[in-house]
């Protein structure tokens, strides 16, 4: 065990999944940034979601503290597996067992999925009504 974080923490910050970005050419991607770079935290959440709203998939980069990376990681995989409890800050903290001083990197995390998500589901519905129909015109 690595001084200060559990070992599930140091799992995500030393191999996290999920990381690099998406090409929001591709189409129904989102970004979502939180954080300060001044601050020494910043992380930024990519989303791509079908045309239902449903995630497809995810990217993160971090920048920071050992929790943010773990919360980014452990955010990103838990919405792509698309089951069980979003990955809210309560459940990051939970989770991972942050400290109470971690917390806040939980609620950037939180922030930037949430900023992405909304931002591709609204990408999506730029093609396709609620309902999934298609758009006649579109292509898509």
């Amino acid at each position: 065990m690595h001084p200060g974080y559990n070992d599930r923490i140091w799992q995500h910050f030393e191999k996290p999944v999920n990381v690099g970005g998406l090409d929001p050419a591709v189409g129904r991607v989102g970004t979502g940034y939180a954080g300060d770079a001044a601050h020494g935290e910043l992380v930024r959440m990519q989303v791509r979601v079908n045309r239902a709203g449903a995630v497809e998939t995810t990217r993160f980069k971090a920048q920071g503290p050992v929790a943010l990376i773990a919360c980014g990681s452990l955010a990103a995989q838990q919405l792509v597996a698309g089951h069980g409890p979003e990955p809210d800050a309560a459940w990051l903290g939970e989770t991972l067992a942050l400290a109470p001083a971690d917390r806040g990197a939980a609620l950037l995390v939180e922030d930037a999925w949430r900023e992405a998500l909304a931002e591709a589901r609204g990408r999506a519905g730029e093609v396709c009504d609620v309902t999934g129909t298609e758009h006649p015109g579109t292509g898509e």
